[in-house]
């Protein structure tokens, strides 16, 4: 109830959308394929209607709000790509096409301080976006997967650990994700906190290890 209350309070969208799918994925008992789809359908409409609402109370159309205005940059970016950009992404420090950062030109702080004019990935704020342009869609896949991976080596449950990688991506479909130092941090307390499934797990494993210990001696 605290997080919760603290989330709404903050007035961040992604942060709400966040926090719902991680109460969603925990007080869901029995989770299947079944409902994966149903809360999809529901997380679309949701959207649409989310859009809809704040684009009526800035009084323009969908196209004033900024994530669909780095979304139409992003877009506009990988428009002559073939299938090898598709999959692992753009040459390395790869600029925006010109007509993409003329658009967004009011961020002068992340413009190259080198070439008053240019600019790259880092502009197009969402994490998602960026490291598609970047490392194309196997390389965010990649990404995931071995979070999805460290997690595991963590002994974190399966409930947990998709709640870290919704949570992960939800919040990469609008702001910095895992390249924000609080999520990095995040993942790292999730990794190493003493929880009841890991003290009951390495409590286990002492035991054992002291019976095999006596066993031999």
């Amino acid at each position: 109830m605290a997080l919760g209350v603290v989330t709404f309070l903050s007035g961040s969208r992604s942060g709400v959308i966040c926090f719902l799918a991680m109460f969603t994925i925990f007080y869901i008992k029995d989770f299947g394929w079944k409902t994966i789809i149903k809360l999809l359908v529901v997380a679309i409409i949701a959207a649409g209607v989310a859009a809809t609402f704040i684009s009526r109370l800035s009084g323009g159309d969908i196209e004033a709000i900024d994530r669909v205005v780095f979304f139409q940059g992003f877009l506009k970016a990988i428009s002559g790509w073939g299938w090898q950009e598709y999959l692992i992404g753009s040459q390395t420090l790869t600029a925006m096409p010109e007509s993409v950062c003329t658009r967004l030109q009011y961020y002068q702080s992340l413009f190259s301080a080198g070439k008053p004019g240019v600019c790259y990935s880092v502009i197009l704020h969402t994490y998602l976006t960026r490291a598609v342009f970047d490392h194309g869609f196997f390389g965010l896949l990649f990404i995931f997967l071995a979070v999805n991976q460290l997690l595991k080596l963590s002994d974190v449950s399966p409930r947990a650990r998709l709640a870290c990688i919704s949570i992960l991506f939800l919040n990469g479909a609008s702001v910095s994700s895992m390249n924000s130092v609080y999520a990095i941090v995040g993942l790292i307390i999730v990794m190493t906190a003493l929880y009841p499934e890991r003290l009951k797990y390495y409590g286990s494993s002492s035991a054992k290890s002291a019976r095999e210990l006596n066993a031999s001696t």
